[in-house]
């Protein structure tokens, strides 16, 4: 395992013209990776998808009282991005005021999976998602936490959340796959 912490930084105005990771973007296909950030806050970041965030191939993300906000999906799947295999702590933190003007919808938390890989377990605990929307011109799905059609998840924990003017005219906030509390 490589860990890798950010401790205390601002990322701002983070942009990728390719895919993934406007502010931070972690892809190790060797070696399951431990990234974490605390008392950070990540902001107006744009990328297709993963507009501040992007961890891949069998990695795991673990924020404690981070701020995402205010970032821009461009395409898809949201302002954190998890992807094949890869899984999410997220602890005391505020998504607030994250967008989507691309293709597909701008969820805040995206898990999106390769074929043959399940993604990790999931544990978001006491954080705020608030005025986080979708502002493509074909309708307004932004939900909160979203697994992909074909994503599977180990373990699914939402606890002690608020969720306030959030923009998803469906009703649900949560996509969540069977199984989870």
């Amino acid at each position: 395992n490589v860990i890798l912490h950010l401790v205390g930084l601002t990322l701002d105005n983070g942009y990728v013209s390719g895919n993934n990771g406007g502010a931070w973007k972690v892809n190790n296909a060797d070696a399951a990776t431990l990234v974490t950030a605390s008392n950070c806050v990540f902001s107006a970041c744009k990328a297709n998808g993963g507009a501040a965030i992007y961890i891949g191939k069998n990695n795991t993300l673990a924020l404690y009282d981070c701020e995402i906000r205010g970032n821009t999906t461009l395409a898809y799947e949201g302002a954190v991005r998890l992807y094949h295999g890869s899984g999410l702590i997220a602890h005391r933190c505020r998504f607030l005021n994250n967008v989507a003007v691309g293709n597909d919808a701008g969820h805040v938390i995206h898990f999106s999976k390769n074929s043959g890989a399940d993604n990790g377990a999931c544990d978001i605990r006491n954080c705020l998602f608030k005025g986080n929307g979708d502002r493509r011109a074909s309708g307004n799905n932004a939900k909160a936490l979203v697994y992909g059609s074909e994503c599977k998840a180990s373990a699914t924990v939402v606890e002690s959340c608020t969720f306030v003017g959030n923009g998803d005219c469906s009703g649900n906030m949560l996509l969540l796959p069977s199984g989870a509390t």
